[in-house]
């Protein structure tokens, strides 16, 4: 991988009691405007019509009504102040600045 702040991260929709993965969306897979990506977590028969990657929009399909949605982020550089392997584990948004949006609702 070149180098980079985060060369890698995926998100997986994983069943909230196997952990087993059902789906995920990576990196270099993932539609973004202006350095930012939106990912549409939902049960696809629910999903808004305009979640598609014409939209600049990845879509994670639900693992059934019981899912978890880790975040992974690989290697990232040590210099890296906003990554999540350093963010204080009570409240990571603190720590992920503006790397971290997180929704206001579900």
């Amino acid at each position: 991988m070149a180098p980079a702040q985060l060369p890698y991260w995926s998100m997986c929709a994983n069943e909230l009691v196997s952990t087993r993965v059902s789906a995920w969306v990576i990196d270099d897979e993932t539609p973004g405007r202006a350095g930012l990506v939106t990912v549409v977590v939902s049960d696809p028969a629910d999903r808004p019509a305009d979640s598609t990657r014409d939209c600049g929009v990845a879509c994670l399909p639900t693992a059934g009504l019981d899912t978890t949605v880790p975040m992974r982020n690989m290697l990232p550089d040590k210099e890296f102040a906003h990554s999540v392997q350093r963010a204080p584990e009570g409240d990571p948004a603190a720590g992920m600045g503006p790397y971290s949006r997180v929704p206001t609702s579900w």
